[in-house]
């Protein structure tokens, strides 16, 4: 979607000034690309926010889905209030550390770890530079400070910039994590996804707890088969004792 984006907004002048993204509003004309951009986009994050129910649920599951939420808020806002060409900006910028992520997630997956964290080195410096830098330069700044003295105000657009505050401080959230992993890789030879560290302990507790019956079911069955032979053995001498009496008693006769 990144690439398919700057195709749409190769020859857009808002792609290279922001303030483009203000100038002659309300009138801006959305032509038939940008209107399929926007409705892919949107029906992507759809499909993330109801998929993510049904997926592995990790430590960022909350996170995660306020995002979505967010995310196609501001869709629906933007598009309602005619703010599709800040709107498109922000996609573009989202999309661009997507790749580098995936090609690492695939990476990861075919045990190719050397080139998993070259591609994860290379996802979050796209990351810092895109949704730590961009973002708030070319977006919320201009939404916030140049917009004031060039669109008129009404109440659709404070919530509108407030949501992009909002994702904007979901991004320092996740930047977090990304150093979280990027440290460990370094000390630890290798990227690992640190929002499934729950979800490893519950696996090795449990793999603990199915040990630990085992053990107690082996050791009730030797008690058991101790139990047994012991009175299989009682019961013999018992016999024995029996059969001693009787030959006695028919010898003194």
């Amino acid at each position: 979607m990144f690439i398919y984006g700057l195709i749409v907004l190769w020859n857009k002048p808002w792609l290279w000034d922001s303030v483009w993204c203000f100038l002659e509003f309300p009138h801006h004309f959305v032509s038939t690309e940008e209107w399929w951009y926007y409705n892919i986009e949107s029906a992507f994050y759809l499909s993330l926010l109801f998929s993510q129910f049904v997926d592995v649920q990790r430590k960022d599951f909350w996170v995660m889905f306020v995002h979505h939420v967010v995310t196609l808020c501001l869709l629906s806002f933007s598009w309602a209030c005619n703010l599709i060409r800040i709107g498109t900006l922000v996609l573009v910028i989202h999309d661009f550390a997507d790749i580098p992520l995936e090609g690492a997630k695939m990476m990861a997956y075919v045990k190719k770890q050397q080139v998993a964290d070259v591609v994860f080195n290379v996802f979050a410096l796209c990351w810092i530079i895109s949704r730590i830098g961009l973002l708030p330069y070319r977006i919320i700044y201009y939404s916030s400070y140049v917009a004031v003295g060039l669109v008129p105000m009404f109440s659709a657009y404070y919530i509108f910039n407030s949501l992009l505050i909002a994702l904007q401080i979901l991004h320092i959230i996740w930047t977090y994590f990304i150093i979280r992993v990027a440290i460990q890789a370094w000390n630890n030879n290798g990227i690992k996804d640190i929002r499934s560290d729950d979800e490893e302990e519950e696996e090795d507790f449990v793999e603990k707890v199915d040990d630990d019956e085992e053990l107690m079911f082996e050791d009730a069955t030797k008690l058991k088969n101790n139990g047994n032979t012991h009175l299989r053995s009682s019961q013999l001498l018992n016999n024995d004792y029996k059969t001693k009496i009787h030959s006695n008693g028919l010898k003194h006769e």
